[in-house]
């Protein structure tokens, strides 16, 4: 896992920022939250080796969700709905607080079966009549995503308003997801790397003080 100041976790190998290019200053203003953002075919395993599934994995920035489109049934298993806030802790017992997931994006599987996801998203703060706008980029991990079973199809429509991967479930407060890589910018790209796949790079898009954007390597 990653961070920027190059810290590892989780068992993964932290890969330092290599070289920054700058780039023509673009719009501020963000697509809107329409439609699918990211797709990716799930990975099955057995006790010899990983392969491609016939489940497709959809990151829905409409619903702000990620779901596993099943390809037996059509039904939309949710996968991904709350993600932990890295940056807001609660004083009362010192835990994690969880919000909707936003635009999530880039979706990877391991070959262990974990699913990696980005979410980028704004924080918009004010004070003394000043609008302040901060870009935060967050690579997830949802841990053993391969093994969420499958809903019923006829619970598709159902699913819409669940928080979990079933329904009254509560997986994602039991520790299942994770943050592996935080970021003052914008996530665009996510490659895993190595013999074993202990590496992960992440190419993160950043608004300097000069107005201008910078594209780093993590």
């Amino acid at each position: 896992t990653y961070n920027n100041a190059g810290k590892t976790q989780a068992g993964l190998t932290s890969s330092s920022c290599t070289e920054t290019a700058t780039q023509p200053k673009i719009s501020q203003h963000l697509p809107p939250l329409l439609g699918s953002a990211s797709l990716a075919v799930e990975l099955t395993r057995n006790a010899e080796r990983s392969s491609c599934g016939k489940n497709l994995i959809v990151a829905e920035w409409g619903e702000r969700r990620i779901v596993r489109v099943e390809g037996e049934s059509g039904a939309r298993t949710p996968l991904v709905t709350l993600v932990p806030n890295h940056r807001s802790i609660n004083v009362k017992n010192g835990k994690l607080r969880w919000r909707r997931v936003h635009r999530p994006s880039h979706l990877m599987y391991t070959p262990f079966g974990d699913l990696l996801f980005s979410d980028n998203f704004e924080k918009i703060s004010q004070e003394n009549n000043t609008r302040t706008v901060e870009h935060i980029g967050v690579l997830y991990r949802r841990k053993e995503a391969v093994h969420i079973p499958p809903i019923p199809a006829e619970k598709s429509r159902q699913a819409h308003e669940w928080l979990g991967t079933s329904e009254g479930s509560d997986e994602e407060r039991k520790g299942q997801i994770d943050v592996l890589f935080e970021t003052s910018g914008w996530i665009e790209g996510v490659a895993l790397a190595d013999s074993d796949f202990s590496v992960c790079y992440v190419l993160v898009t950043n608004l300097d003080g000069s107005d201008e954007w910078s594209k780093s390597i993590y």
